[in-house]
């Protein structure tokens, strides 16, 4: 909190935003930070924008010495055990965000877990070695980018500690370049061609003659934009056209569950279609992640969610999606090519064991 007050942007029209549950704390920042954030882990060196506040705290004993304050936070929660803290930014926002998930990673079952896999070689593994397979065991599949987020070392330091543990045999990897993403041996990461990808269902979308359909009655009623409950979807049952009445057999393949899951994401993505000139940033993620959610176990593809929201497919990938999937918002469905042209998005992992 100390380092909440002392960073935070009091100029900006946004408020600061402090959440705690049992098992999380977060905290957001008004304000971009004025240093590159693995500098902040690093320590060493700080920028604080209220100084003054700084010192208020530092006099009583509450706060650290300047460029200590973040390295602090990351030491005490691997004294407890607890996974490393997220910071982050949300630069389209001009937003500062840290959070702190009280989870012990190393649990008695986890630690035996770890042993079980890797036998007792596991122990004489550097701390970021370890990191990266507790990693990989938590949360299936990662990237270079996600256990930079996770530790103050060097992106180097982190290239060449994954390059020695699949080399070891530790870990396997898929992909190139920025689609390249790293698994414990397996683990079926989908692709368009393995059975994993292939088992992968995405939304029904209408044909172009079948769009203009589906416009919406004046009366239509949408969901608040300030709910995030994806179950907060009118009820469109009496509203949804036959489609297939007279159809063409080619067309007859868009079932009447299709339709109306179709005319429901309609309704849902309203507030963002409807909105004139240039659309408000937090509504469209918050409409994304709603759409996604609402569609699971569905992926939905960037034309689909493009011709939802109104919106240029490329601006779409580059300013929400992307981001989106890099903040682990959203999880690609084939995440090895990231810019395959039937890309889908879902708020669900569909990695699995085989």
């Amino acid at each position: 909190m100390v380092n909440t007050l002392a960073h935070a942007d009091f100029d900006s029209e946004d408020n600061i935003l402090i959440e705690k549950h049992p098992d999380f704390i977060g905290f957001r920042n008004p304000g971009l930070m004025r240093i590159p954030v693995q500098e902040a882990i690093a320590g060493g060196n700080s920028q604080c924008r209220n100084p003054a506040i700084h010192q208020m705290f530092l006099n009583i004993g509450l706060s650290e010495k300047a460029g200590s304050g973040i390295p602090k936070i990351y030491s005490n929660c691997r004294s407890q055990n607890w996974q490393p803290p997220h910071l982050y930014e949300k630069h389209e926002l001009g937003q500062t965000l840290l959070e702190l998930r009280m989870v012990n990673i190393l649990s008695p079952e986890l630690h035996q877990q770890l042993v079980d896999l890797f036998g007792e070689n596991y122990k004489q593994l550097s701390e970021l070695k370890r990191t990266i397979l507790v990693t990989a065991v938590t949360e299936s599949w990662f990237n270079h980018e996600r256990i930079c987020s996770l530790t103050s070392e060097h992106t180097r330091e982190v290239t060449l500690a994954l390059s020695q543990l699949v080399s070891a045999g530790y870990l396997n990897s898929a992909g190139k370049h920025k689609g390249k993403i790293y698994h414990l041996k397996g683990i079926e990461v989908p692709t368009p061609d393995n059975d994993a990808g292939k088992s992968i269902s995405f939304v029904a979308s209408p044909s172009a003659a079948q769009l203009s359909l589906f416009e919406p009655e004046p009366t239509t009623l949408v969901p608040d934009l300030k709910n995030d409950a994806p179950d907060l979807v009118p009820d469109l049952k009496h509203d949804v056209p036959d489609l297939n009445r007279n159809a063409p057999e080619s067309t007859s393949s868009f079932t009447a569950e299709d339709q109306q899951l179709w005319a429901e994401l309609r309704a849902i993505a309203q507030p963002v279609l409807q909105q004139q000139g240039r659309k408000n940033k937090p509504d469209v993620k918050n409409i994304i992640l709603v759409l996604c959610a609402h569609a699971a176990p569905n992926c939905l593809r960037l034309s689909d969610l493009a011709e939802l929201l109104g919106m240029n497919t490329e601006t779409l990938r580059r300013h929400y999606l992307s981001p989106m999937v890099k903040e682990q918002q959203l999880y690609l469905a084939f995440p090895t090519v990231p810019n395959h042209p039937e890309q889908g998005y879902t708020t669900q992992n569909n990695t699995k064991l085989d």
